[in-house]
């Protein structure tokens, strides 16, 4: 003879249904990139690229300024016209010659934008630059 379900038991089995059904329905919900992303997180992101954007143009004209700055100063000294001992400074054939060499050196592409030819530049004029200090020591 079967005895009666107790409320317990009643209660035990509706609490494990609805983990079940629960279960089912995570399991039919959408996952992985077909899933919308809520309009909050997409503004949020979209916020935040944009100050990307804006810190990245700000990063950019200093480190081209800097760059540029740096030109102009081995500009100035090939010249004649950067300051030196009595006011003008005197470079050896040698160190002229090296200069000449690394800037022979350099393979950029200035159509192409490439971030690399931004690199190179700033490595040869660094190394221009060693090769004047050289010469102050």
């Amino acid at each position: 003879m079967k005895s009666e379900p107790t409320n317990v038991t009643l209660q035990a089995q509706a609490i494990r249904s609805t983990n079940r059904s629960a279960k089912q329905a995570r399991k039919t919900e959408k996952t992985g990139p077909d899933r919308t992303a809520p309009l909050a997180l997409r503004k949020e992101l979209f916020a935040k690229l944009v100050r990307l954007r804006s810190v990245t143009k700000e990063v950019g004209r200093s480190y081209l300024a800097n760059l540029e700055h740096d030109i102009v100063e081995l500009t100035e000294l090939i010249d004649g016209t950067g300051e030196g001992k009595d006011g003008k400074r005197t470079l050896k054939v040698s160190a002229i010659q090296r200069m000449e060499e690394i800037f022979e050196d350099i393979s950029i592409r200035p159509e192409k934008g490439r971030r690399r030819d931004l690199r190179r530049i700033e490595k040869a004029v660094k190394a221009m630059e060693q090769v004047l200090s050289k010469r102050k020591s």
